[in-house]
């Protein structure tokens, strides 16, 4: 056993915690780069790069609490995301933010539909098991 070396346990927790630092750091970047950018596109004003900036602190928190969702997780944060300047853009007196907020509104309600669709789908995969397993049936593992 003389080949075994006494870093590689170590080196594999290393590379554990890298994997996820990389992806807590494309998660935040995702989120809050994704309002601050949003906030800068639509032409409101202060008040949204004000909610903007407030984004940027929360979003990843949100996000972080949504990941556990999975694909989910970053379509309801991309529909949020995009909910915000929809509901600025829809109040605003002006025609042209009022077309941004619409579209916007667009993109949140497409996220949501597809938060909606895999969630049925996982409902029902789900209840196909239980099914299953109540039936006593095997299900060949994949």
């Amino acid at each position: 056993m003389s080949g075994d070396s006494p870093y590689r346990p170590a080196r594999a927790a290393q590379r554990a915690v890298l994997a996820r630092l990389r992806r807590w750091l494309d998660i935040e970047l995702l989120s809050g780069g994704g309002f601050v950018l949003v906030g800068f596109l639509v032409p409101t004003g202060l008040l949204m790069l004000v909610v903007s900036a407030a984004a940027l602190i929360f979003a990843p928190i949100l996000v972080h609490a949504l990941w556990a969702l999975g694909r989910r997780g970053w379509l309801l944060a991309f529909g949020l995301g995009a909910a915000l300047p929809a509901l600025v853009g829809l109040v605003s007196g002006d025609w042209f933010v009022r077309f941004v907020g619409v579209a916007f509104a667009l993109v949140a309600f497409y996220a949501l539909c597809a938060i909606l669709r895999a969630a049925v789908r996982q409902w029902q995969e789900d209840a196909d098991w239980q099914r299953a397993f109540e039936a006593g049936l095997t299900v060949p593992s994949a």
